[in-house]
């Protein structure tokens, strides 16, 4: 991955869902490994939270997964208060360190208890927010914006140049579980110049012209279903839809199709190359910062396993990309042991962290594959029994 890239390099989060606790270290591409319901989707999901809360609020965030009731950790005991750490390279080489942690009051009223953000590099910035004040700058406190203990803090100092940094690399974040569902179905023009997260506005996204992301989702695309050649955009009455192409011996056009006649295999796999590889540059970032793919394998062959590994290894040679699977097929692909961050679910908490130094050993020496450990039930994080009490905190001291 080259430096001017977002990298997320430490990932703590306390209180969120099923995650009781967890700190983990993060490559320019990492598979969250485990069985179903394990949690691979709630670690997802809190890095989704953060982007949503820096994007839309707070409160709306946590509406949309129903309420810090619902997002705080049950199991932990503290259904109210989570928060989160952040640690990631920002793409003028600076490093950063992001961190806040919630509250509820009375009526379940959300409040920010804690935030702060520290920049380190050629410049150094940095702020505390604690109950609603700044204790903590290291700039003048009366030039900073107002704080408001419902919102994080970052979208109002992102009007200074040093903090707008973290905040559109943090906002560039995109995460996806493709439904072949919706993008069987006609499309109105839309404003998004992403993919949305369920692939909803393909066809938006879809490039008609030749172009290096075409060129690059079409091979794959046709390594994975042999028979799709092509595919573009069609306009018809205000409606937008993806037509796909196959050359067939004999014929002198290509027969084409509509979405709606393709598989959901096929259709997922372009929403998942889609997703890995649209660009789109803002504010010098290339867009999507990071990528999150729930099991992008669904619905597909064995046998084009291969073709989507390679394709999550390219990608994540221009952004971060984080993959949540239980798939014993792409597992057995030729995949780096750095790359595993094994999940798993005890006494109801998710539990996630490296492998184990004997499990490590077995991959390295080419033992045995990630897939065949996952069917034996040996691919295990290695703190499975880890507790709190050895948490390392969320905040930096003064």
């Amino acid at each position: 991955m080259e430096n001017n890239l977002l990298l997320i390099k430490r990932v703590i989060i306390k209180n969120y869902k099923s995650i009781p606790y967890c700190d983990v270290r993060l490559g320019p591409l990492t598979f969250l490994v485990g069985r179903n319901g394990a949690g691979k989707s709630n670690f997802l999901d809190a890095l989704s939270f953060t982007k949503d809360a820096l994007d839309s609020g707070v409160e709306h965030a946590l509406r949309e997964r129903g309420g810090i009731k619902k997002s705080g950790d049950k199991a932990a005991g503290h259904p109210q208060n989570f928060g989160m750490r952040v640690e990631f390279n920002l793409p003028d080489g600076r490093s950063c360190h992001y961190a806040f942690e919630f509250s509820s009051g009375k009526a379940q009223k959300i409040k920010v208890k804690k935030e702060q953000c520290i920049i380190s590099g050629k410049t150094n910035s940095r702020y505390f927010i604690e109950n609603g004040s700044i204790t903590e700058t290291g700039k003048n406190k009366e030039t900073m914006p107002p704080v408001a203990d419902d919102r994080l803090y970052l979208p109002a100092a992102s009007a200074f140049e040093d903090f707008r940094a973290p905040y559109d690399a943090l906002r560039g974040m995109r995460f996806y579980n493709i439904n072949p569902d919706v993008m069987r179905k006609p499309q109105r023009s839309d404003p998004d110049i992403l993919l949305k997260k369920d692939g909803a506005n393909i066809a938006m996204i879809t490039i008609n012209k030749d172009s290096p992301e075409k060129k690059i989702v079409r091979d794959y695309l046709n390594n994975i279903a042999d028979f799709v050649t092509d595919f573009k955009k069609i306009d018809a009455k205000g409606w937008q839809m993806v037509e796909f192409k196959q050359d067939v011996k004999s014929q002198r056009h290509p027969w084409q199709f509509s979405a709606q006649s393709m598989s959901d295999g096929t259709l997922r796999a372009f929403g998942v190359l889609t997703a890995l590889f649209q660009n789109k540059k803002e504010n010098g970032l290339n867009l999507p910062t990071l990528i999150g793919i729930e099991e992008p394998e669904t619905a597909l062959h064995a046998i084009a396993m291969d073709a989507l590994m390679e394709a999550l290894r390219e990608a994540s040679e221009d952004r971060q990309i984080i993959v949540t699977t239980h798939s014993t097929e792409l597992l057995d692909c030729e995949i780096d042991e750095k790359c595993l961050l094994p999940v798993a679910l005890k006494d109801s908490e998710t539990r996630i962290g490296g492998l184990d130094e004997g499990v490590k050993k077995v991959l390295i020496d080419h033992l045995a594959t990630p897939g065949e450990l996952l069917r034996q039930n040996q691919l295990s994080p290695k703190n499975l029994f880890a507790t709190k009490q050895r948490a390392m905190p969320l905040f930096e001291s003064n």
